[in-house]
């Protein structure tokens, strides 16, 4: 979910920074997409992947097949516990993380 700017574009939500600032550098500056359009800007790469996560829910995008049930575990311990049918391997490991 968070690519280095000039990564091939991708429909569902997803962070981009600059390529010439690491990923934890002061000065990165990180962008939400959303279907190629640029949402927003941010100085912190949690707030970005926070708000690119919530993304799937504003515009009814399902989760990306190759990160599914990672995405599926955060939806179930952070964000809405249960609120997905997530696959069983991630209820059990929810389960014994919470």
């Amino acid at each position: 979910m968070v690519f280095a700017e000039g990564t091939k574009s991708v429909a569902y939500p997803h962070v981009t920074y600059g390529a010439d600032a690491g990923l934890f550098d002061a000065r990165t500056v990180f962008r939400v997409h959303v279907d190629g359009i640029e949402i927003t800007q941010c100085s912190n790469v949690v707030k970005a992947l926070t708000i690119a996560f919530i993304q799937h829910w504003i515009f009814n995008v399902q989760y990306p097949k190759p990160y599914f049930g990672t995405l599926a575990l955060f939806d179930t311990i952070i964000f809405r516990k249960n609120s997905i049918r997530a696959p069983s391997k991630v209820i059990n490991l929810s389960n014994k993380l919470c």
